[in-house]
């Protein structure tokens, strides 16, 4: 077949179809068909082809492998597991300790599609185990030289089969003890296609451990073991809760929450919005058990931290969500890494909600701790009348411009001239809310409050603070409906896309509890009637392209409340103390007051840290006065 282009006689790259005239790149082809050309008939692949085209598919890389078989060793109830690997993991080992194999079932367990683990199709939607559809060791042996050794629980002696690139051995009997070994060796050779996309033997060892930490992060009560060319990687000992695991693998300070009813069981271990990450590779998400990679669920954590990280920042989160059989589907990927849920709106809410909760609870945890050692500070130091020499860790109170006492004093709403503090005002005290309590020292640059407390020194951001302040208040306004509103005199004019005034027009109602009221005067202009009263109307147009932006690009189920969010920020953010800005004693006091109202008074609507602590034993050391 030919095509005539721009004149010129050109063999056509669609040989095979018949077609009369296409136009490419603006010209006009002729085609000429060739009806002598013979068309292929259909026939049954190779069992080789079948095998190489299933190890595709499922063993992707060397990491995958791992995957499966590791799985296997979960599935026979292991309790130890070792992999070696070699070569960036062309070679394989894996070993465990579970019930093992029968003599009669070697051979069979490299035949495609065998498996213990379903019987028929509804076995499917009720899955318990992680190795169901019998491909692995079949789909592994058609790649490489696969070796199994294995020996039954019950039995008295082991067995082992080779297979070598699909080709399978005779069974042997070796003495072993009970579990079994997977040893693989040259993968891939036989497809130099598949070898040729394998990254650097770094790039995929790396991959290895990703996956043995996944998987022992849903497995505490296993002991996992990886060498890389016969020097120990990675070793993590059983563990009897979670928590313990997940700090062992992730080498992080994490918090925990749960939740159970009659669907689901969650369990949610979590970073403090402070000790954050530069990417998300420390969000894992595991459903059944399984490690799975799903964009809603870790949409859901993100949204959980809403104004508590700065752009950039990702949190260390492991979710473990247990749901019911029939409520998931966990077949839908052949490396079984992605599933589908029936409602993933719910699944969204409940990670969002009892992430942030649980948030909310470790926040109030962390200042009622700081709120402890103040209080202890008080009471030691009001008890104690030893002078600052007979006792270096006295506390120096600081009132006005200088140093008039020796002990530290009382919270502001106390007796001034109290000097024991009695058990029960103690705990009175620490009820109160912390950052009330600090002694206001003064204010540093026009920028920062400057307090203290009995155990440390404390830099508070006024800007931030008082922005966390606003926020707060605005929220709470906009969701009870009573936020205070400022009607203009003069309407402000605002031009827009058109497509970002119909995002505003579906949000009208909204807005207007918001206290914006606007009236639509050409398909690309409002007017805005008024505003809350607490914002600049200089504020209200970059507000308002904010909000659109978020509703036009934000696909997910917080999307309008996430854009509410960001609104309030940018209102907080107009509206709040500058830096620069002076403030008197009285208004610092204030403004710490406010900030125990909140549960996330430590972090600005855009996730900036609104104050830094200095402990005294740290200044200490920093003067030499310590060791």
């Amino acid at each position: 077949m030919y095509y005539y282009a721009m004149s010129k006689k050109v063999q056509s790259p669609w040989a095979s179809r018949d077609l009369s005239a296409v136009s490419c790149y603006g010209h006009s082809m002729e085609i000429v068909s060739d009806k002598s050309v013979s068309f292929p008939r259909i026939h049954a692949l190779e069992r080789d082809v079948i095998d190489q085209i299933a190890a595709g598919e499922v063993l992707e890389r060397p990491a995958h492998l791992v995957k499966e078989l590791v799985e296997n060793s979960l599935d026979a109830q292991s309790r130890l597991v070792e992999v070696e690997v070699r070569d960036g993991g062309r070679y394989v080992k894996v070993s465990d300790d579970g019930h093992g194999m029968a003599k009669e079932d070697l051979a069979l367990a490299l035949e495609r599609h065998s498996t213990s683990k379903i019987q028929n199709s509804d076995d499917l939607w009720k899955l318990k185990s992680f190795g169901f559809r019998g491909e692995a060791l079949a789909a592994a042996s058609s790649v490489s030289q696969l070796t199994v050794h294995s020996r039954a629980q019950g039995s008295s002696e082991g067995y082992w089969i080779r297979s070598e690139f699909g080709s399978l051995g005779d069974l042997r009997q070796r003495s072993r003890d009970l579990g079994t070994t997977i040893e693989v060796e040259e993968l891939f050779s036989n497809v130099p296609a598949r070898l040729k996309f394998l990254k650097s033997a770094q790039s995929e060892v790396s991959q290895i451990k990703k996956v043995l930490k996944a998987i022992a992060l849903s497995h505490p009560e296993v002991t996992f073991k990886l060498k890389v060319e016969g020097q120990m990687t990675l070793f993590f000992p059983q563990h009897l809760h979670m928590k313990d695991r997940a700090q062992d693998v992730l080498k992080a300070n994490l918090y925990e929450v749960n939740f159970t009813d009659e669907t689901f069981r969650l369990n949610i271990l979590y970073s403090s919005a402070r000790d954050t990450q530069k990417s998300s590779q420390n969000i894992w998400v595991f459903v059944q058990s399984r490690w799975v990679l799903d964009k809603s669920i870790q949409a859901a954590i993100m949204d959980a931290y809403r104004n508590l990280l700065m752009h950039g920042e990702y949190p260390t989160c492991v979710v473990r969500l247990e749901i019911l059989p029939d409520l998931v589907d966990v077949n839908i990927h052949p490396t079984k890494s992605q599933v589908k849920f029936q409602n993933p709106s719910n699944v969204f809410r409940l990670v969002q909600n009892v992430l942030r909760k649980g948030l909310e609870q470790s926040e109030n945890k962390n200042v009622e701790s700081m709120a402890t050692h103040f209080s202890q500070g008080v009471e030691s130091s009001s008890q104690g009348q030893a002078s600052f020499a007979e006792s270096e860790g006295a506390f120096l109170g600081w009132q006005e411009t200088q140093y008039k006492t020796k002990t530290f004093p009382p919270a502001p709403s106390m007796d001034l001239e109290q000097k024991v503090a009695s058990p029960v005002e103690v705990t009175n005290m620490a009820s109160k809310g912390f950052w009330s309590q600090l002694q206001v020292l003064g204010q540093a640059n026009l920028t920062y409050i400057l307090a203290q407390s009995s155990r440390a020194l404390y830099l508070i951001d006024q800007h931030a603070a008082h922005e966390r302040v606003l926020f707060e208040k605005i929220m709470g306004d906009w969701k009870t409906g009573r936020v205070e509103v400022q009607n203009y005199l003069i309407p402000l004019v605002l031009d827009f896309e058109s497509h970002m005034i119909e995002a505003l027009q579906k949000v009208e109602e909204s807005l207007g509890q918001f206290g914006i009221l606007f009236d639509l005067l050409s398909p690309e202009s409002i007017a805005i009637r008024s505003g809350p009263a607490i914002m600049k109307e200089s504020a209200i147009s970059e507000a308002l392209s904010r909000l659109v932006h978020q509703l036009t690009h934000t696909q997910s189920d917080f999307a309008f409340e996430k854009a509410m969010g960001d609104l309030a920020a940018s209102l907080a953010c107009h509206s709040a103390i500058r830096a620069g800005q002076s403030l008197s004693s009285e208004e610092m006091k204030a403004l710490l007051s406010e900030m125990d109202r909140d549960h996330f008074s430590t972090y600005c609507p855009h996730g900036r840290p609104v104050y830094q602590e200095m402990t005294f034993t740290s200044l200490d050391r920093e003067f030499g006065r310590i060791v």
